[in-house]
């Protein structure tokens, strides 16, 4: 994890020139904020129309990697918050047309624009928020990777368009408005968190996963160069893969899983995998070749009291399997106390209380490793949830007055129950299903 941070100023060149000094102190403060995210380095420079600043936390050559950093002639200037997980081939076939000086995989940004242009963005795997610079052209590209694992935040202001790995630290700037974005509160209030591009602040917006934002003198153009998956035919028919044998279908997600997890180990620090015992983090420690797999740290973390919620027997039993280099870690649940600090990391609110246990157990493993993988995502890609599963459990309490659902479940409701034991557990989930009985459509079921 990386923070980035920076000023593009539009209008006149020279008017952008006479307020370096000014850029330069701000994008100081903005790092500042992001001093968490990277902790090894901190690089800031000032070319034209844009000062630029990152704090890194260094993965990739480790010595040679800093950042900013710029093609042999200082033409085009980048900046990166994540991993390019095809750099063995992306380095490979730029090496025979171009003066490689590190082995940072940020250096490739500034030759596949060289290259590319704006389209250099489509040529990477990984997770990413990154800025590139060309001099000549005078123009400012911002990118998030596909699915948006990695944030990047923009406000513009008068001439100048800020942007940062993190909104606390486009409050640096004293001029931003702090007035609320009252829908996007209502969208958190509703969803647990702060869907679409909006932020809470109505000066802040997000750049949008999959989508690039290119910044000329003249103005600013935002597009998606990511397309979406087609789940359906030209004639708007479900095609979930045609005629294809559902075997040779589930083979080659395997292979796409096992090759994707991989290609995340690429490090020159150490790595570990987050491993729950469940489905998806046992999926992939399960499809790495055996010899990485058992020089893989793999980690667990249990709370004292947690109950049936302590998964750390079930991830021994997977780490006994398959031999990995298994940590267990138990520690005092005191959200109290963790709160406050989540909270400031979060810089946004997200009403998921897996964020808790997620941070505790990467505090823990960052003692000994710098880089950890999860299977966050899983459940949501392979339908994993109980709420994907409601339109058939809905079907089969169809014979259930809407009217009895709800008294069921307000009665359910008044009883004392914890989902620290399975009982507990499953009386929450029968509440929660016959409150969606009791709901008058499909959509309000399903909220």
């Amino acid at each position: 994890m990386c923070g980035i941070a920076g000023i593009y100023r539009f209008g006149d060149l020279g008017a952008a020139e006479s307020a370096r000094d000014e850029d330069r102190a701000l994008v100081g403060r903005m790092l500042r904020k992001l001093e968490h995210r990277g902790p090894d380095d901190e690089g800031l420079e000032s070319v034209g129309r844009v000062t630029l600043g990152v704090r890194r936390l260094s993965i990739l050559d480790v010595l040679g990697g800093h950042q900013p950093i710029a093609d042999a002639e200082r033409r085009v200037w980048a900046i990166q918050n994540g991993e390019l997980y095809n750099f063995p081939e992306l380095r490979a076939d730029l090496a025979t047309r171009h003066p490689l000086r590190t082995r940072t995989d940020t250096e490739l940004l500034p030759y596949l624009w060289l290259e590319h242009g704006p389209a250099a963005i489509e040529r990477l795997r990984g997770m990413f928020a990154t800025a590139i610079y060309d001099t000549r052209a005078q123009s400012l590209m911002l990118a998030r990777d596909p699915l948006g694992v990695k944030p990047l935040y923009a406000a513009h202001l008068g001439d100048r368009l800020l942007f940062a790995s993190e909104i606390k630290a486009l409050l640096c700037e004293s001029a931003l408005p702090r007035t609320l974005d009252r829908e996007a509160v209502e969208r958190y209030l509703a969803l647990g968190f702060v869907a679409g591009e909006r932020t809470a602040l109505h000066a802040v917006r997000k750049v949008r996963p999959g989508c690039r934002v290119l910044l000329t003198p003249e103005g600013r153009k935002d597009e998606r160069y990511w397309p979406w998956p087609r789940f359906f035919n030209a004639a708007g028919a479900h095609d979930p893969g045609g005629a294809r044998d559902p075997h040779a279908l589930a083979t080659e997600a395997g292979r796409r899983i096992a090759a994707s997890t991989e290609s995340m180990l690429l490090s020159d620090r150490p790595v570990g995998i987050l491993l729950s015992g469940g489905v998806d983090s046992s999926v992939m420690v399960g499809l790495l070749p055996e010899a990485i797999r058992r020089e893989t740290r793999t980690f667990s973390i249990g709370f004292e009291g947690a109950g049936y919620h302590d998964e750390r027997a079930v991830a021994r039993r997977v780490a006994e399997f398959f031999g990995t280099r298994h940590r267990e870690f138990s520690v005092p649940l005191d959200v109290r106390a963790e709160l406050p600090r989540i909270i400031a990391m979060l810089d946004e609110p997200c009403a998921d209380a897996a964020i808790v246990p997620a941070h505790l157990v990467a505090r823990a493993a960052s003692q000994e490793v710098t880089v950890l993988l999860s299977g966050t995502g899983g459940d949501e890609v392979f339908g994993g949830y109980r709420r994907y599963r409601l339109p058939a459990l809905m079907r089969k309490l169809g014979w259930m007055p809407p009217g009895l659902a709800r008294v069921g479940a307000s009665w359910l409701g008044e009883l004392d129950h914890h989902r620290r034991s399975l009982s507990g557990e499953r009386a929450i989930m029968v509440r929660k299903l016959l409150e969606a009985r009791g709901r008058g459509t499909p959509l309000a079921s399903y909220l």
